[in-house]
């Protein structure tokens, strides 16, 4: 309830405040807050004063709108009629005959005197709009406040508690899941964010690892290339130590012999070691070499290392670097070079995780390593890989790489043979850092990684290839440390497909992929087909991407059946060939949910009967706060709907209720407050509530400048003056008038009290004041003068110089009248609108006139007539642009120079205005055919022209005598067709009542009136209104007919072709539905006829949002397109009035008669 209480608190806020403020931009707020917006459960009291709010607001907006939108045809240009454009205008010969009546407009000019034109707040367009019309009161006894709070309140609160204490338990109990449903979602949702986070953080764990290593490998691979390119050289002698005793045989035979080697060799015959060095000699073996680490073939010693050179060499290699090898200078050189690199080889051992350094030569074939190591198997044949099947691979960092089969595929050797190895043949084939296939380690079954690399001397050729053996066993414990739930693992994988790191990972397994590694876990699973072909399609072959994947898994762990959600998240490893993948089971993340389900169903069983007493204390406080709340809120708001749905049918004329006063809401009383102020612009101005009574007028006047004094609203302040001024004028002519009354006296803001009702000229002054202090106050801000503003400054310059003009002729005064006369001057200098200075200039002269009298048969005294004149000139020199308003307001302006100059031109402007102006106010157009009138009274040819141009209704020119005025107040014959869609029952007979209103108080007895039913045809033929009985119209209302729109529409405007001289006024109630087959093609019909009409009022009522019909029918853009295409080409004549209720198609129709009525004012 509170959310619609305090919109219309803040919508009537905004029109109280906006009070005498810029009517449109009022207009537009309102339209674009809305007022119907409601709220689920709305309760049927607040509803109905919604709507009833809604529609008062809506009044009083759409009678500014309507003004308004008169208003903004004024607009200012250069240029000028007497600048070299006149006519060339021959008085005994005018022009070619025409009918005026084709050219003259339809605008309705009636009432349209000075007083009325320049009045800021008079209801000129009619009857307002009566939005409460057929009004059908939402409230009913379901939807009532009290019965909300019993049903929605009380009755559920108890509905509960049975609920509870037969079989909710169980309900409760089952429902705790359901509950929990989204925070295990939420959890499983972070979890997986985390694991594709810390997937991350583990690649580039694993990446800073190897990374470590492969800077060791580079680092070796530069001290050689340095060594052999000369920019390293050797200072101190290096041992020179053979693998093995029969190595010891093969290198001295490769050296050719002990005696050329420089120094001197110590063979230790009981080891069957021997050690070559330069310039040291060692007595004992045991000296050299001390206990070292032994494993199944061999001994392992930190502190030296030793040379391996295989008994053959290979009879057909891969050539190094394409096309040449290195070539030492010499076999010692060679082998001082190989023992200089444990420099850098004891470096990278002690500073990683390594097993091994080492680095072959390619020419020689020999080998060097760190640590020392006794290796017997080398010396055995063996293949040059390690199976003889060997796969294609890749070779290097890049994955895309394309597959080579082995150079040696299933060579076999007499003995080790480094340059035929895997690691020493991927090495040479890249230019890269080659990381290996995982070994095992053969001393004690860890894996480990061979990183090997080619290095090459400054000509490029291949010197040969270091690589070291990096173990895994630390990098696979900490990726086994990853938080990943009791079951879940990483893994890692290389880019054929091969092993890195798995949880199943170990030597002695018959295959090492990571399909079957991961499928079965390293052969501790059954293989799942199924499995291994999803993981293959999510995972294996995206290749090096950022992804996941997930899969349901069934089958067996520990004998016992199972179902779990596996969940991966892969990324590759920087730097690598690696992928990395962690992998966990939802079942485990969501644990701590499921632990909590558990826990709230204990709970809900504890609190149960807490709750049950609760709901049973809750009962009888809510039946008492219901007794209280409707007495208090429900009651008040009754009353004010009640009041404001009969408001407009008590013609304002009925105060406030005090029942909301006092009401307990704030909301409430802010409401009646506003409504209260609304009421009072209402009343402003509205014939409706004065019934033309000045007094009551008068004193409506004053209790709008009470509200714009509380408010400080300046512009709303002039407008109150100006209009208290216009009805003293009226009023002071009146005996039975006391404008001494106490009722009269208003206090100011500042406050002084003064008498609106006794000083006329005190009125418009003030007026005049506020208007120039709200443009100086535009000036001062910089955002430039709005027009409206400039427009009232000269309105209210010209009723201040007609009321001392009036206030002249009546007293004898003629200082009065010249003083008059002057603000007419200003009043011209004030404004720069040329259409507004036109129509001010002829209502002007329309309100001057009424005097004549006083003015010794001359239409306005010499200074007014001057003055006129001068408003009429500028308003011609000052054209705005080619569009209706400088038609109307040359009009205007031409027809106050004819009936005020005397000048030998009146007649040739008066019939060029006929000929090129066809929009112009019936008073103007009468006042052009007078001056034809008279200055051709001598000339029978032209007098016969005349005539025969003239239509039926106006011949009585000729024939009822000279009454000037009595011609130019007729209003002009219309000829209206009601087109009614009749197909929708709920808005049929409010329908068929606003015509009925407009019928009444909108058409005179001469006008023609039709009414056609939508597919039915005419259900009234055009016929005078005088002769169509009142009772035939709501005859016709029921529901018949069918959606034919623009055949009906082509019919109806082929019938108003038959009535050139009329207004010709075509309006249509429809949902813009068209069933027609031939719709399209009728429709393009219909516009063609509307451009074939000189003139046509065209106002369409769309129902749309009421009928509601088939809304996903593709025909609805066609039918909105053909609605938009007529109204568009009735130009400014056109008028789309949307109606989304009942109530607004009776508001959409007082709008018509609105626009019927025509008039230029501003509502306050």
């Amino acid at each position: 309830m509170s959310r619609p209480m305090k919109r219309m608190v803040a919508n009537s806020k905004l029109v109280v405040q906006n009070i005498g403020g810029d009517s449109h931009a009022l207009h537009q707020k309102l339209a674009s807050e809305g007022h119907t917006k409601g709220g689920w459960g709305e309760v049927g009291e607040v509803m109905e004063l919604r709507a009833r709010f809604g529609g008062l607001w809506q009044d009083l907006a759409d009678r500014r709108s309507a003004v308004s939108e008169k208003n903004r045809l004024f607009a200012a240009a250069n240029g000028g009629l007497f600048q070299g454009s006149e006519p060339n205008f021959n008085v005994s010969d005018p022009s070619t005959p025409m009918r005026l009546a084709d050219l003259r407009g339809g605008k309705d000019g009636q009432g349209e005197v000075a007083v009325n034109v320049t009045n800021e707040v008079g209801n000129q367009l009619g009857v307002a709009v009566d939005h409460q019309m057929g009004f059908r009161s939402p409230v009913t006894e379901f939807n009532k406040m009290r019965t909300h709070l019993q049903t929605k309140l009380a009755f559920p609160v108890a509905l509960i508690l049975a609920i509870v204490v037969g079989y909710n338990i169980v309900m409760l109990w089952q429902s705790v899941s359901d509950w929990m449903q989204p925070i295990r979602e939420i959890l499983i949702k972070e979890e997986r964010a985390s694991l594709d986070q810390r997937c991350f953080e583990r690649a580039l764990f694993v990446s800073e690892f190897l990374r470590k290593g492969n800077s060791s490998l580079t680092m070796a691979k530069s001290f050689l290339e340095d060594r052999v390119n000369g920019k390293m050289v050797n200072t101190t002698s290096r041992h020179i130590i053979a693998s093995s005793s029969s190595q010891c045989t093969v290198l001295t035979d490769w050296l050719g012999g002990l005696a050329n080697i420089k120094g001197s060799c110590n063979r230790n015959v009981n080891t069957g070691l021997c050690s070559f060095y330069n310039c040291h000699t060692l007595t004992t073996f045991n000296e050299l070499y001390p206990q070292g680490v032994t494993g199944p073939d061999r001994e392992i010693h930190t502190a030296y290392s030793f040379h391996y050179k295989p008994r053959d060499s290979l009879s057909q290699k891969l050539a190094a670097g394409g096309t040449q090898y290195y070539d030492f200078p010499s076999k010692e050189d060679e082998l001082q070079t190989l023992a200089d690199m444990d420099h850098v080889f004891r470096a990278a051992y002690f500073s990683n995780d390594l097993t091994a350094v080492y680095v072959g030569t390619h020419q020689s074939e020999l080998m060097h390593m760190f640590p020392y190591q006794t290796i017997s198997s080398y010396d055995n044949a063996q293949y040059c890989d390690s199976v003889a099947d060997v796969p294609k691979e890749t070779w290097g960092l890049d994955p895309a790489t394309e597959k080579f089969d082995s150079f040696y595929k299933g060579v076999q050797h007499s003995s080790y043979n480094p340059v035929c190895r895997p690691w020493y043949q991927r090495a040479q084939r890249s230019r890269q850092t080659v990381f290996n296939p995982i070994d095992f380690d053969a001393n004690n079954g860890e894996p480990y990684l061979a990183l090997s690399a080619a290095a090459h001397a400054d000509n490029n050729a291949m010197i040969g290839v270091v690589s070291l053996d990096l173990s895994l066993t630390t990098l696979s414990a900490s990726l086994a440390e990853t938080d990943l739930y009791e079951s879940g693992y990483a893994f890692v994988w290389d880019s054929n497909g091969l092993t890195v790191s798995h949880k199943g990972f170990k030597a002695g397994l018959g295959q090492y992929d990571i399909a079957w590694m991961d499928a079965t876990a390293g052969g501790t699973l059954d293989l799942d087909e199924n499995y291994m072909r999803e993981q293959k399609t999510g995972m294996w072959d995206k290749g090096r991407v950022t992804s996941t994947w997930q899969y349901l898994w069934e089958g067996s762990r520990d004998g016992v059946q199972v179902q779990e959600t596996w969940y991966y998240t892969f990324t590759p490893v920087p730097g690598t060939p690696y992928m990395i993948a962690l992998s966990n089971n939802d079942a485990e993340v969501t644990a701590d949910a499921d632990r909590m389900v558990a826990d709230l169903q204990a709970r809900v069983i504890q609190n149960l009967l807490i709750v049950i007493v609760l709901i049973v204390v809750s009962l009888g406080i809510l039946t008492a706060f219901t007794t209280w709340f409707n007495k208090s809120i429900a009651v008040p708001i009754m009353a004010l709907a009640d009041y404001v749905g009969h408001l407009k049918q008590d013609n304002y004329t009925k105060d406030l209720p005090d029942a909301g006063r006092q009401a307990s809401s704030s909301e409430l009383r802010m409401i009646y407050r506003n409504i209260e102020r609304m009421v009072v612009a209402l009343r402003f101005g509205n014939d409706k509530y004065t019934g033309g009574n000045k007094e009551i007028e008068m004193r409506s006047c004053i209790a709008a400048l009470n509200i714009i004094e509380e408010l400080g609203l300046e512009r709303g302040r002039g407008v109150c003056f100006n209009n208290m001024g216009l009805c003293a004028r009226a009023l002071r002519n009146d005996p039975n008038f006391n404008p001494n009354a106490p009722q009269y006296n208003v206090t100011l803001a500042s406050g002084e009290t003064v008498n609106p009702a006794l000083n006329i000229d005190d009125d418009f002054r003030r007026a005049v004041e506020s208007a120039r202090m709200v443009i100086r106050g535009q000036e001062s801000s910089g955002q430039g003068v709005e027009a409206s503003m400039s427009s009232a400054l000269s309105k209210r310059l010209v009723n201040w110089g007609l009321a001392k003009i009036d206030t002249g002729a009546k007293t004898n005064n003629p200082a009065e009248v010249d003083a008059g006369a002057n603000l007419l001057n200003e009043a011209t200098e004030s404004s720069g609108l040329g259409s507004l200075l036109g129509t001010l200039s002829f209502a002007s002269f329309m309100d001057v006139a009424q005097n004549v009298a006083y003015w010794g048969g001359a239409l306005a005294p010499p200074p007014v007539a001057a003055a006129l004149i001068k408003m009429a000139r500028k308003a011609l020199n000052t054209r705005p642009p080619e569009d209706e308003t400088k038609q109307e307001g040359m009009a205007d302006a031409i027809a106050t120079l004819c009936m005020l100059e005397g000048s030998q031109d009146a007649e040739g402007h008066a019939w060029w205005a006929l000929k090129n102006l066809p929009e112009m106010k019936s008073q103007v157009y009468r006042a052009l055919v007078w001056t034809l009138m008279v200055r051709w009274q001598q000339n029978p040819q032209n007098m016969q022209t005349l005539e025969n141009a003239l239509p039926e209704e106006d011949k009585s020119v000729f024939s009822d005598g000279p009454d000037m005025m009595k011609y130019l107040n007729r209003a002009p014959l219309k000829v209206v067709i009601f087109l009614v869609d009749r197909t929708w029952g709920p808005i049929v007979q409010v329908a068929f009542d606003s015509i009925s209103m407009v019928f009444d108080k909108h058409l005179s007895s001469r006008d023609i009136f039709a009414l056609y039913g939508l597919g039915d045809g005419f259900l009234i033929h055009p016929t005078p209104k005088g002769q169509v009985p009142r009772e035939s119209i709501q005859a016709n209302a029921k529901l018949s007919g069918s959606c034919r729109l623009s055949a009906s529409m082509l019919d109806a405007l082929n019938t108003l072709q038959r009535y050139p001289n009329l207004d010709k006024w075509l309006v249509v109630l429809t949902d813009t539905v068209d069933l027609d087959p031939n719709y399209l093609n009728n429709a393009a019909t219909v516009t063609h006829a509307m451009t074939q009409l000189s003139s046509v009022n065209l106002a369409l009522v769309n129902s749309e949002k009421i009928s509601g019909w088939e809304p996903r029918n593709p025909k609805w853009p066609s039918f909105r397109e053909n609605v938009r295409k007529f109204v568009g080409t009735a130009g400014t004549t056109g008028h789309l009035l949307p109606a989304d209720n009942a109530e607004a198609v009776g508001a959409a129709f007082e709008r018509v008669a609105a626009l019927m009525s025509g008039g230029m004012t501003e509502a306050l």
